[in-house]
């Protein structure tokens, strides 16, 4: 077909050629009609006609061929189109027997799934078969419209070639080809409708069918769910109502027939036939992604592996070293299992080919027996359980006989279906073999006596007996449902304790990783206070916190899970959630509440996380001010804050209308009692926009000194010199007076004052200052120190010494220079005045009589 349908398209520039050809030989006023006064000489030279009439030759023989082609063609899509009416009926005859399966009440589940699979086999091999239909009738479509605009060409061109060439006899050969060429093109367009026709029937009853079988597939899946429910609670005979060698022997006898089938082709071609689809190609992409996938799973376990010996400590961090071993030792198996079920599901192969299922199965049964087994191993060395080794080889005995079981169970059901004596057997014994596994191990359990060095605390003393009591409920249970002939019921109850216990050791697992990463935690909070002020230690902790709502929420719904009930709690718990509370106007659902609050954790986290990166990263060596980078970031974060804030509130259920109510409120609330709040939020961006003080920056203000930390939403964060916090509200700086040492210049005068005695050498004292100005270190030689005599005050002679300094020291200059001034005047034997007060007295009483003083 492909051939054929190059040989119509290759034949489409052949036509073309031919009539650009004719166009361009033909004169413009050959087109025109001849008058009766045209002379011979417009008339064209007659080789003209002969080169046109070989062209039209040349295009007629073409499309003989292609019409010959089309014939086989044709007769090809009838012989198929007669096999496709077979096949069809054949779909028509399943349809009406698998109709009436669904009618019969007391059909067995087993027969109503194989129905289904069959009716998938068949919505499978009919969906190419229609698309193929469907895409070859547009394509014939099209060449029906492209030979109808050739016919109406070639007419008009016969038209006019006929009215212009009929003197020559050239020109009559060449009105004899293209009246020939017209034929032909219409006995092609008689066989291209004919093969339209052909697919379009066939496309029409395809789609029918597709349609019915589509819908019965539906009714099938809804009857197996149906019939599944019901099944769990339907009694049926036990194994003691049908205990008879006949049934044991007939099953036996089948099994093996089923075994001895394994190794003939024709099992395996029944049984993987939908895998082969399309030629083997869906085969060989699944086990090139096979390869790849175990590939990728050997290669992240060399990774986990390295990760765990360089960086985990497994006496510091056991339980996380154990849990990152598990899954370094399960990647292999667990890349294959969940490759295998995605793989199925995404092509419909999971339940159309049970062997697929089967093994995906077994493959889940031998990884989770294997967590268990691994954890017994690797536990042992950090007495992380207190089980001796008894108990231990108990606990490995019991694994690998549910690994067994479990085993042949899923390949006695492949083989023979769910239903049987053998498999109700093999549930019975398994059950008793529970019981017996539960009493020796729970005796040997009440006989160990704890080491004195190790008690046993109050929580194992009150959980033990629980623990017991469980345990026999589980193993008692599972047999007394079988025992009462609910068989389904008893395999949901076995397979679901399975399921819980996966779920609690990775919970115990995941439990106490969790409680490692918090007390490591404490302690380093606890050796440092200091790191506790770090946004990173902040993040750390809001994660350590999700990480336990995450663990809590997680073992919930895996246990929902679990026990298959992701099909009605978990569908009416959303339903709960996505419920909307309506209050006022306003729409509310708890879901909603989540998102938002997802959405303002997310916002906090991007908010620091931003801060540090634009703050230590991306302006770190920008030559900016740390005050403009501190209000850079800033600004930025409130920016962040703003969209979190607004997503959290669209998440929530707030609409554009219920928003402007809000924030009419809040002007409401700020017009009465938010004034202070509002006039300090925006002197805040005041601060941060005109920034008349900045982060880093001495100011004094009430006569305190200290250095701007942080500007805040509301407050400004000062640190004094004495290491107090100031928390002073944003308008104190817009509104009151605030002395900024540091606004536009680091650099500082202060005046160092020093009296000294009358009769002092002022030259040699105004001499000593400036040496001592030139030797004091840090005192800046621009501007230059100089010395002032001030005054003559009551007891000395004022000098004033100013110098300059940068602000970040000028106190620790201050003192220096005043120990200099000291040391060096004592050198110098210049006299530091103090106040003196000289008292005369004018008279004395001579009847003064001062008191004896006894010497002895």
């Amino acid at each position: 077909m492909k051939r054929q349908n190059t040989a119509f398209v290759n034949s489409i520039p052949t036509r073309i050629f031919a009539y650009l050809l004719l166009i361009c030989l033909l004169p413009m006023d050959i087109s025109v009609s001849f008058s009766q006064n045209a002379t011979p000489e417009r008339l064209p030279p007659p080789s003209s006609y002969a080169d046109l009439a070989a062209s039209m030759e040349t295009a007629l023989q073409t499309e003989k061929s292609q019409i010959n082609e089309l014939k086989l063609q044709l007769k090809q899509i009838t012989d198929y189109g007669k096999a496709l009416t077979t096949e069809i009926n054949a779909y028509k005859v399943l349809l009406s027997v698998h109709s009436n399966l669904l009618l019969m009440p007391q059909v067995q589940i087993e027969n109503i799934e194989k129905a289904w699979r069959e009716n998938k086999l068949a919505v499978d091999s009919v969906t190419p078969q229609l698309k193929i239909s469907a895409e070859q009738a547009e394509v014939f479509g099209e060449k029906l419209k492209q030979i109808q605009e050739q016919q109406d060409l070639n007419k008009k061109q016969l038209s006019d070639i006929r009215t212009d060439a009929s003197r020559d006899p050239n020109g009559k050969i060449l009105i004899n080809k293209m009246q020939s060429l017209t034929d032909v093109l219409v006995s092609k367009q008689r066989i291209l409708k004919k093969i339209y026709d052909v697919y379009t029937s066939q496309t029409n009853e395809l789609d029918t069918t597709l349609t019915s079988l589509s819908e019965l597939a539906d009714k099938f899946d809804q009857q197996i769910k149906s019939r599944k429910k019901q099944q769990l609670f339907e009694r049926r005979a036990n194994l003691l109502g049908v205990l008879n060698w006949s049934y044991f022997k007939e099953e036996l006898q089948l099994l093996s027939q089923q075994f001895i089938s394994l190794g003939l082709k024709p099992f395996w071609q029944t049984e993987l036939r939908p895998l082969w689809a399309a030629d083997g190609l869906q085969a060989f992409t699944f086990l090139i992604l096979l390869l790849t996938t175990t590939a990728g799973a050997i290669r992240l376990g060399f990774f986990f592996r390295h990760l765990r010996q360089c960086y985990i400590s497994a006496e510091r961090y056991p339980w996380r070293y154990i849990g990152i071993k598990l899954f370094q030792r399960s990647l292999i198996l667990l890349g294959i299992g969940l490759y295998t079920y995605l793989f199925a599901q995404f092509n419909a192969l999971y339940a159309t080919v049970p062997i697929i299922r089967t093994i995906f199965l077994i493959l889940m049964i031998l990884l989770a027996t294997r967590w268990g087994l691994d954890v017994l191993k690797f536990s042992k060395p950090l007495n992380l359980f207190s089980i001796n080794e008894t108990r231990r080889r108990l606990l490995r005995f019991g694994l690998i006989w549910v690994r067994c079981f479990a085993i042949v169970y899923l390949c006695i059901e492949w083989l023979l279906g769910s239903s049987g004596v053998l498999l109700m057997a093999w549930r019975m014994f398994f059950g008793i073999s529970l019981i017996v596994w539960n009493l020796l191990f729970w005796k040997n359990m009440q006989s160990q006596v704890p080491p004195p060095e190790k008690p046993v605390s109050k929580l194992s003393r009150v959980l033990q007996p629980l623990a017991i009591r469980l345990c026999y409920g589980i193993m008692i249970g599972g047999f007394l449902i079988e025992l009462a002939g609910y068989g389904s019921l008893a395999l949901y109850w076995y397979t679901s304790w399975g399921r819980s216990a996966i779920i609690g050791l990775w919970a115990l697992i995941l439990f106490h990783v969790v409680r490692e990463w918090e007390t490591e935690f404490q302690q380093e909070a606890t050796a440092s206070a200091e790191k506790l002020r770090k946004p990173g230690y902040t993040l750390k902790w809001l994660f350590i916190r999700c990480s336990w709502f995450l663990w809590g929420l997680t073992l919930i719904l895996s246990l929902l899970l679990a026990w298959s009930a992701k099909q009605a709690v978990l569908v009416n718990m959303f339903s709960i959630l996505k419920h909307p509370f309506a209050i006022g106007q306003m729409n509310f659902s708890l879901i909603g509440l989540f998102y938002a609050a997802v959405i303002l954790f997310l916002t906090l986290t991007s908010a620091h996380l931003w801060r540090y990166i634009l703050h230590e990263r991306i302006l770190l060596y920008s030559g900016l001010d740390l005050g403009l980078k501190d209000s850079i970031t800033t600004i930025s974060t409130y920016l962040i804050w703003t969209m979190g804030i607004l997503l959290s509130l669209y998440a929530i259920g707030l609409s554009t209308t219920s928003l402007v109510v809000a924030f009419g409120a809040l002007g409401i609330g700020l017009g009465f009692g938010l004034q202070t709040i509002f006039n300090n939020f925006i002197s805040g961006l005041i601060l941060l926009f005109e920034r008349p003080i900045q982060v880093g920056d001495a100011i004094e203000i009430s006569g305190v000194w200290g250095t701007v930390k942080k500007i805040n939403v509301r407050s400004t964060l000062v640190q004094t010199y004495d290491n107090a916090s100031l928390i002073i509200p944003n308008s104190e700086f817009i509104s009151a007076q605030v002395t900024n040492w540091s606004f536009k210049d680091q650099r500082i005068r202060r005046t160092i004052t020093v009296g000294v005695a009358y009769g002092s050498d002022v030259h040699l004292v105004r001499q000593s200052l400036l040496e001592i100005a030139e030797t004091v270190p840090d005192i800046l030689k621009q501007p230059k120190p100089d010395v002032l005599f001030s005054d003559f005050a009551d007891s000395a002679l004022i000098f004033k010494l100013r110098i300059w300094a940068l602000i970040d020291n000028i106190l620790t200059v201050e003192t220096n220079i005043r120990f200099a001034i000291d040391r060096l005047f004592r050198e110098k034997d210049i006299e530091i005045s103090f106040p003196q007060c000289d008292i005369h007295i004018r008279s004395v009483p001579d009847q003064t009589k001062f008191p004896q003083v006894d010497e002895s």
